[in-house]
């Protein structure tokens, strides 16, 4: 009898090493039937933000939990974190134990994690029965701050409109309230902070301003900063759309004359009429532009119709005539609005094809077949000074006679 005592004491002391190998080995409590905890392998948090490990366990049947149940959370160290019986907690100001632990939730939530944080996660349950659960033990990496503010709606706006932009913190902390600022070319804003209840109990931080676009913002940035506890911050920053329709066009001009003692620039000044005055047989480019966004299609008209249309707005006389004298009009067109600018174009007479000599000389103008130029200072005599004759050499040079001409009679 005695050998048998002792054999089942061996016995005993085998089942019990065997039991205690389970709990600490960490390879499969589910050995010991009823005992269970689902909750995920690992997570990653971001330093300054949070995270929220939804965790379950079961016990067996038999012993059923009572309110006065205690749940225990452990590091990587064997140091309890955070604690809680019933409504009564006990934690570092940075984890909690979220769930009721006496209807079997094991749910944790950590705030503001550091790097010395990072490591295994166990649990274990106290009433009736003392049990740790190592079936699964979370694993919290925690990594730099990478996530930025979230800013909405991102698009394009009208000046003029009232515009209102969001910015969202990342992270759902429950307890810590990060400070939002916002920074960039915006006059008169209004500003408020607003704080959104999760399902999960956790808590999301947002900012509202709300102005005026205006055009000079168009191309500005503008951003949004989140400080965190610790002095962490992240930044999200935007480039500013702001469209208009485009501003009265603005019309530049050069010239390129054949003659070589004329300077290229002579002629091309507007005066205060918006009239140029550049030689006959030159080059002339009219370059035309307006401020606008978007970018707005321009055309050229004259009083024959459409000359053509481009984004350039460059309209090039390759060889100037008499009768390119008139006025020009360059339209500036966009989805938000249309403005147009005339100038006019006068012909200067230089130079001369037909170099009539002498004052006293008589041109016989019924005798000419072809057009002509007259020099500066040169007279005309007409053979005779009728009102026909006049109207036949304006009609053989193509235009009136400019007022450079001196004709007598």
């Amino acid at each position: 009898m005695k050998i048998k005592r002792s054999k089942y004491h061996l016995s005993y002391y085998h089942i019990l090493i065997y039991i205690i190998s389970q709990l600490w080995s960490g390879t499969d409590s589910e050995a010991l039937p009823g005992y269970s905890i689902n909750a995920p392998r690992s997570v990653t948090v971001q330093r300054g933000l949070c995270v929220f490990i939804p965790c379950s366990f079961t016990v067996p049947e038999k012993e059923r939990l009572t309110r006065s149940a205690k749940g225990i959370w452990y590091n990587k160290d064997d140091e309890p974190v955070t604690s809680r019986r019933n409504s009564q907690y006990e934690n570092n100001e940075r984890f909690f134990l979220l769930g009721d632990v006496w209807r079997g939730d094991c749910s944790l939530y950590i705030e503001d994690p550091i790097y010395k944080d990072e490591g295994h996660y166990r649990f274990r349950v106290e009433d009736n029965i003392k049990f740790t659960y190592l079936d699964i033990k979370p694993y919290v990496k925690v990594t730099d701050l990478t996530d930025k503010p979230e800013i909405s709606p991102i698009k394009s706006w009208i000046d003029g409109a009232t515009v209102t932009l969001s910015c969202t913190s990342p992270g759902t902390c429950v307890r810590r309230t990060p400070k939002i600022t916002w920074t960039g070319d915006i006059q008169n804003r209004r500003q408020a902070n607003s704080l959104n209840n999760n399902e999960d109990g956790t808590k999301t931080h947002v900012s509202t301003i709300t102005f005026t676009a205006r055009k000079e913002q168009n191309n500005s940035t503008l951003s949004c900063t989140v400080q965190l506890k610790g002095g962490l911050t992240t930044v999200q920053q935007i480039t500013m759309k702001v469209e208009y329709p485009p501003r009265a066009p603005e019309i530049k001009c050069s010239i390129n004359t054949k003659e070589p003692n004329i300077p290229s620039s002579r002629g091309c000044t507007m005066d205060a009429n918006t009239i140029i005055y550049p030689p006959d047989e030159s080059q002339l480019s009219l370059i035309c532009s307006a401020d606008s966004v978007p970018k707005s299609s321009l055309v050229w008209k004259s009083s024959t119709g459409t000359l053509n249309s481009s984004f350039t707005g460059k309209l090039i006389f390759t060889n100037l005539l008499l009768t390119d004298d008139g006025i020009y009009t360059c339209q500036a067109t966009n989805p938000h609005g249309s403005k147009e600018t005339s100038v006019t174009i006068k012909i200067t007479w230089l130079g001369n094809l037909l170099d009539i000599g002498a004052s006293s000389e008589t041109l016989d103008i019924t005798k000419m077949s072809h057009s002509f130029r007259l020099k500066f200072g040169n007279a005309v005599r007409l053979g005779s000074s009728s009102k026909k004759e006049e109207e036949d050499l304006q009609t053989i040079t193509g235009t009136k006679l400019m007022k450079a001409a001196h004709i007598s009679g």
